[in-house]
């Protein structure tokens, strides 16, 4: 699958949601990566959705051209249709092509994964 383009505000804070829209435990890490970075990415959340505890991050400024990727784990009952989506704003205010929805199937075991980036423009 191509890289997702999206366009977005360098000067602004980026918030990042997770949500699962399906009976399954979410599991999930998302990364950030700037273009004049050598090093490695940065982690800037971790979590999953049956913990209480908000699956929402505020990540600072990202200069045009940075990345942003994302691992899904995914467990609920197997051969089952999951829905998780990843929410992108800045300001409040949902970014042009910033929800991004993950659908699929779990496995005979009740898991699936799913790892994407997205290039901000």
């Amino acid at each position: 699958m191509a890289i997702r383009e999206i366009k977005m505000d360098p000067g602004k804070p980026l918030e990042v949601n997770v949500v699962s829209r399906s009976p399954h435990v979410l599991g999930y890490r998302v990364w950030t990566h700037t273009p004049q970075s050598t090093g490695p990415w940065q982690q800037v959340a971790d979590g999953r959705t049956d913990d209480n505890v908000p699956d929402n991050a505020l990540v600072p400024p990202l200069a045009t051209g940075s990345s942003l990727a994302y691992w899904f784990g995914l467990g609920g009952n197997p051969g089952t249709q999951y829905r998780a989506l990843l929410l992108l704003s800045q300001d409040g205010q949902m970014l042009n092509d910033g929800t991004i929805i993950e659908e699929g199937v779990t496995d005979a075991n009740g898991f699936a994964v799913v790892e994407r980036q997205v290039r901000f423009q």
